[in-house]
């Protein structure tokens, strides 16, 4: 049996108990389910900001037009007019009281005529937004569904056309169908988020996972590989749509400069 030094104290526990229970606790092993659940949370995290949150405030806001000096002036006219009834009413002066209608009447018309010459003219819709909040949320749902399902390369394409859809609904919030964006081109990015993507992605839930890397579904292309030529085609055509779109953000600017060239001398 060994023989201790006397000046020394010795004990069979750890020194440090925080750091010990510590080290303990970093070598007991992650249960099945937590596991499971830090990987689905990791896999969602690579297709960012759900999509209903990124477009939650796409829709265009209302313009706020300043008061004109006409409708200021007309305001306080009012306001004094009503004072002047006030007074006419408490001294039963007729005199105050016409005075108090006179100018109720003018203010009145003025801010009336103001609001008149600021009214929209013409028949313009306003302009909806392109994606409804349920087909965004279902949408975002079957990301987080998909997230852990999928290869790297399939993650990353859809990544990409998440990030396209984006860009597309936030420029199309600002204009209206024309002969560049048409109405057709509308529909197709309504129903890619609505329809096509999620009946591509859900199809390829249906496969049992341990066959998706298996050539077997035309003979020559995993499930994995389908899945990429389907996003493959959504994505070029949203592209083209985003061109289009583009086309018709420039041609405000484009008929300035025809406008501009035609009042050369």
């Amino acid at each position: 049996m060994p023989q201790h030094d006397p000046r020394f104290i010795t004990s069979s526990r750890p020194v440090n108990q925080r750091t010990a229970t510590r080290q303990a606790r970093g070598e007991q092993p992650l249960k099945p389910t937590v596991r499971a659940r830090l990987e689905s949370t990791k896999a969602r995290s690579r297709f960012g900001l759900p999509l209903a949150e990124q477009l939650g405030s796409a829709a265009p806001l209302p313009n706020r037009v300043a008061m004109s000096a006409w409708a200021v002036l007309g305001s306080m006219v009012c306001a004094v007019s009503v004072i002047g009834l006030f007074l006419a009413w408490l001294q039963l002066s007729w005199l105050f009281a016409g005075a108090g209608l006179l100018g109720l009447a003018a203010g009145t018309g003025l801010v009336v005529r103001d609001r008149l010459a600021r009214a929209p003219t013409g028949l313009a819709m306003p302009i909806q937004p392109l994606l409804d909040a349920a087909s965004l949320q279902n949408f975002d749902r079957l990301l987080d569904k998909i997230a852990a399902e999928v290869p790297e390369i399939v993650a990353a394409q859809l990544g990409d056309t998440k990030q396209l859809i984006v860009r597309i609904c936030r420029q199309a919030s600002r204009l209206s169908a024309d002969e560049n964006f048409t109405v057709a081109d509308r529909m197709y990015v309504v129903e890619s988020v609505r329809r096509y993507l999620p009946d591509s992605l859900q199809s390829y839930l249906l496969i049992p996972p341990e066959q998706r890397t298996v050539v077997g579904i035309d003979g020559q292309h995993t499930a994995a590989m389908v899945l990429g030529q389907q996003l493959t085609l959504i994505q070029t055509e949203l592209k083209k749509c985003e061109l289009k779109l583009t086309q018709a953000a420039a041609e405000d600017l484009l008929r300035q400069k025809r406008f501009l060239e035609s009042k050369q001398s």
